[in-house]
């Protein structure tokens, strides 16, 4: 019989179909599961083995950055019941309208080249706005708004 156990672990552990671990301490009168049926112990459930100490640990997913936009249409509304924050209803040329948040403190406003306060702008006005777009609360703020200068009226050259 221990002839038979010699070479049946020599073919299982020649072609590498099991290791070698369990049928060894089992041979030799380890505590293994394998063992202790084996002599007639408890079938306690196999311990598991540790994680590796080298084991990177998950990534958080990181937060998704704002996205900037720019958009140009007229000034339909401003919504100043928030003074601190008003907000912008802007349509561009295809009728798509926006409404934009407006930090006043921070915003930077230009008419042109020249920088003007934000009470200058006014409905109707062509503009140019940058907004960032935070994706987890859809919210709409302004980061800088230029103001297109308007053209003055061609003359009229009829006789």
């Amino acid at each position: 019989m221990q002839a038979y156990k010699v070479w049946a672990l020599f073919v299982v552990v020649g072609f590498g179909l099991i290791s070698v671990g369990p049928a060894v301490a089992a041979e030799h009168g380890g505590t293994t599961v394998e063992a202790t049926k084996e002599h007639g112990g408890s079938s306690a459930a196999p311990a598991q083995p540790a994680a590796p100490a080298s084991a990177p640990a998950p990534a958080a997913p990181q937060a998704p950055r704002p996205i900037v936009i720019k958009f140009s249409g007229e000034v339909v509304q401003i919504n100043r019941q928030d003074p601190g924050q008003p907000v912008l209803t802007v349509r561009d040329r295809y009728g798509v309208t926006k409404e934009m948040m407006v930090d006043s403190a921070s915003v930077k406003v230009a008419r042109g080249t020249a920088s003007v306060p934000l009470g200058d702008m006014k409905p109707g006005d062509q503009i140019s706005a940058e907004y960032t777009y935070d994706v987890t609360t859809y919210k709409r703020s302004v980061q800088t708004i230029t103001i297109a200068e308007a053209s003055a009226p061609a003359a009229s050259t009829t006789p």
